[in-house]
């Protein structure tokens, strides 16, 4: 399906002025433009929550089916507990979408990244059933980082580079989602399942870190200096 897809679906060619920079591009190597995006301070910061977003989620959806058997639960209500919490993480993202065209981008990954910080560090020490809406809260906040980190991007990216950046982001989602885990198992096998995810909730203060340095830019002005990379 997706290979058919990619013949149905027709991208928006870019400006005529631009297939010179893409020439250009296309002899860089990709791992030094990965390299390279540390240097960026307008692309790096929402790479960097991308990457501490896929932290909370692999952590909390790959490690939460232990929690709730730790809590008693067999398969059949954890299955329930799991199946809550994904529907409500698929459910959220249109709304934090649109939310986030009134409101913008930022403060709805601010309110997603602070969910996610507070439930993930105290979800293992809340009592039955408290804790199964501590994990509904997580799935929010998640549902509004993941979707959001990807608009940002195409926010803040001049039209040739729009695709390399979501390729890098893909690097860094890819990184948080090793992470997470790796982080997970050691902590949770050396410490205990409740350190654990105190550890991760304690590595996303790096995340809201990141904030201060997260600048949001206005789409009038986004679409000026792209027409000023175009020559236009």
């Amino acid at each position: 399906m997706v290979i058919i897809l990619t013949y149905v679906i027709r991208p928006h060619l870019p400006a005529a002025n631009a297939s010179v920079v893409l020439k250009k591009n296309k002899k860089r190597p990709a791992l030094k433009d990965l390299v390279d995006s540390v240097k960026n301070r307008r692309t790096l910061p929402i790479f960097l929550i991308m990457f501490f977003n896929m932290i909370f989620m692999a952590a909390f959806f790959g490690f939460l089916p232990v929690l709730l058997s730790s809590k008693g639960l067999d398969p059949l209500e954890a299955g329930f507990v799991l199946a809550l919490n994904a529907t409500v993480y698929l459910a959220v993202q249109p709304f934090a979408g649109r939310l986030s065209d009134s409101l913008g981008r930022k403060r709805v990954i601010t309110l997603g990244l602070a969910l996610c910080t507070l439930c993930i560090s105290f979800i293992p020490f809340l009592p039955n059933p408290i804790y199964i809406g501590a994990a509904c809260l997580m799935a929010v906040g998640i549902g509004c980082v993941a979707p959001l980190g990807e608009a940002f991007i195409g926010d803040v990216s001049e039209e040739q580079a729009l695709a390399l950046n979501l390729g890098i982001a893909g690097s860094y989602k890819e990184l948080g989602e090793m992470t997470g885990p790796l982080t997970m198992g050691f902590v949770g096998q050396a410490l205990g399942l409740q350190w654990a995810f105190l550890m991760v909730g304690m590595a996303g203060i790096g995340s809201l870190i990141c904030l201060a340095f997260l600048r949001e830019v206005e789409r009038g002005e986004v679409r000026i200096e792209k027409e000023k990379s175009f020559g236009v």
